[in-house]
């Protein structure tokens, strides 16, 4: 695949997205937590713990890895203090919201908001 091809394609997302009304770059977004944070907090917990925490979590950062299975998918993301994985799943999301997902690449910037469904361990 060349260069131009690559282009066309990432074009082809944004003309989706923006079409969709999704702001591509909106400027009120403030995360409330660091991946830093969420690990020094939870990352030595159980699984048992982990799955009866009713807390949310937001962080922004880069895109760095997706681990895709259809349905669903482990999303590595780095922010300034480190990087967590994430799972993400079609059922845990609106349709708006798993739409705009499918259309992420790797190295985008994104504001993500989850309920406890971090896969609580550090990235190298």
């Amino acid at each position: 695949m060349e260069d131009n091809d690559l282009l066309k394609i990432r074009l082809g997302k944004i003309a989706a997205l923006k079409a969709a009304g999704v702001d591509l770059y909106p400027n009120n977004v403030r995360p409330k937590n660091t991946t830093a944070e969420i690990l020094t907090e939870f990352g030595a917990s159980e699984a048992e713990a982990l799955a009866g925490l009713k807390q949310q979590f937001s962080i922004a950062g880069r895109l760095m890895a997706v681990r895709n299975f259809g349905k669903a998918a482990f999303v590595k993301i780095q922010d300034r203090k480190g990087q967590i994985q994430s799972y993400v799943a079609k059922d845990m999301l609106n349709e708006n919201a798993f739409f705009v997902f499918k259309k992420l690449d790797i190295g985008e910037i994104l504001f993500t908001f989850q309920e406890n469904y971090f896969a609580l361990r550090p990235m190298n």
